[in-house]
């Protein structure tokens, strides 16, 4: 079972008619493997430039494109 959590109820009906899930449950929407469950509001938010190296305080894109530096989350 692999679970999918949206952030919000219309985005899940969404994401579980694209994976075949059809069984409405109390929270969630079940079937095809998958259990389609949502929150209301983001659940992360991408880092600020700054917050991956102190000299992006400042931006300029050709810095950034040219960094192989992985993207991480910040949780909210």
């Amino acid at each position: 079972m692999k679970v999918c959590i949206a952030e919000k109820p219309s985005v899940a009906r969404e994401i579980a008619g694209v994976l075949g899930a059809t069984q409405r449950k109390e929270g969630y929407i079940e079937g095809n493997g998958y259990q389609v469950t949502w929150t209301f509001g983001h659940l992360c938010t991408l880092k600020e430039p700054h917050e991956y190296a102190v000299e992006w305080k400042r931006w300029e894109h050709r810095v950034a494109a040219d960094d192989p530096t992985p993207v991480w989350y910040q949780a909210d």
